[in-house]
């Protein structure tokens, strides 16, 4: 079973979501310019990173809070908005 095309998930007008380039499972979301933040989209570990990064710990990963498991028949949606969220986090 392929997984679904980046075309198929939504994002917020003026971002980006775009495969990282010779890397599978991988994706950067990106906010528009002028303030250009953006996460990494592990798809298949199913996780989020802040910045580009192929390492490292996810987003709500830390010692002590426990991270987010994505399943479901919309997981990869909703894997997206929870970076769109964190990046609206991030902005405010």
């Amino acid at each position: 079973m392929s997984a679904a095309p980046l075309t198929d998930l939504r994002v917020p007008d003026g971002w980006t979501l775009a495969p990282l380039p010779r890397v599978a499972d991988f994706a950067l979301l990106s906010t528009p310019a002028p303030r250009h933040y953006m996460v990494t989209i592990d798809f298949r570990a199913r996780g989020i990173r802040s910045g580009y990064s192929m390492i490292g710990s996810f987003v709500g990963e830390e010692w002590n809070v426990r991270r987010k498991k994505y399943g479901g028949r919309s997981w990869r949606q909703e894997l997206v908005d929870d970076g769109v969220a964190y990046l609206r986090e991030s902005l405010a």
